[in-house]
Order: C-alpha cells, then structure tokens, then sequence
C-alpha cells in the first residue's frame, strides 16, 4: 500500500512538473524524494527496501543509482560500499544531485540507526529554500538583462514617435505664425 502511494504521488509530481513548472534536469526532484524516502523509512521499511521503491517505474539516473545501491545494501554491503558502487556504474561517474541528497541525508541514519524523520524533513526545506533562493536569484537577473534591450529599442522608437511628433508639431505651429 505504502509503495503505491509512494509510486502514485512521485508521478503526481512528475505531472504537476510537466504542467508548467521545470522539471528537475536528472528527472527526481530532490526535495519530493526525501520527503517519499522519510516517509517509507517512517512505515517501517528498510533502507535498500525505501530506495528500491522510490526508484522502481524511474528511468533517470538518479533512479539508477538508488536501485544500484539498494542491490548493494540487499547483498550485505555497508552503506558505503553500496554507493561506492553505484558512484562507478553511473554513466557520468558521479552521483545524480537527487541521489547524491539521498546518499548525505541517509547515510548518517543508517550508520547510527535513529530514526530520521526530522532530519528528511529538514533536508527536505533546505533544498526547497536553495532551490527558491537560486529561481529568484536568476529571475532578478533576466529582469535586468531584459532592460537593455527594452531600452535599445523602445528608448528610440518613444523618442521617434513621441517626442518626435510633438516637436515637428510645434515646428509647424512656430513657423505659420498666428
């Protein structure tokens, strides 16, 4: 029950992303997926179970490395052994940014065996307010290199058209006399 409502709210995601919204460049968006991954820890799952589900039905390769690790965990390796491993069969030799998250927020979980919820949950809104900090940085930056273009154009079309008009207009006006 839990791994459908997991499946059923990352492709609900997925549609909401596609809706208008960017999608993530490595297809798993880091925050939702900690959120899912304490949530699946917080039903009593295991870690290679947790990271299994979250990356069955994905094709990314975020996806990819997480079922890697989760097959390293399942065969009895230590955590870091398993990402080790996912690390070397990644196609670009690095970890995805949204495994990479999973990989930092639950490895002191599982080394320690607390329970995690605060901690996903936390990780969770730091990615969040990253990720809005970073969107409104490059926002505020588009604004002002649309100005310059505004400006090249408008600037001498407004003084051609308008104050151009007006002053052979009043040209006019000086030179019929009354």
């Amino acid at each position: 029950m839990t791994a459908r409502l997991v499946r059923f709210m990352a492709g609900a995601s997925a549609e909401r992303l596609s809706e208008g919204a960017e999608a993530p460049a490595e297809g798993m968006d880091p925050g939702l997926t900690l959120v899912l991954l304490g949530a699946l820890l917080r039903t009593g799952m295991g870690p290679a179970a947790a990271l299994d589900v979250l990356a069955e039905g994905r094709t990314c390769s975020a996806a990819a490395q997480m079922r890697c690790a989760a097959r390293g965990l399942a065969v009895g390796l230590d955590w870091h052994e398993a990402w080790a491993r996912a690390e070397t069969d990644a196609a670009a030799g690095r970890l995805a940014p949204a495994a990479r998250l999973v990989r930092q927020t639950l490895g002191p979980v599982v080394e320690s065996g607390a329970a995690g919820t605060a901690l996903f949950a936390h990780a969770a809104r730091a990615h969040r307010s990253a990720w809005s900090a970073a969107a409104r940085r490059q926002a505020e930056r588009a604004g002002v290199q649309l100005l310059i273009p505004l400006a090249l154009c408008f600037l001498p079309a407004f003084l051609a058209l308008g104050v151009g008009v007006f002053a052979l207009g009043l040209l006019r006006g000086l030179g019929s006399g009354p």
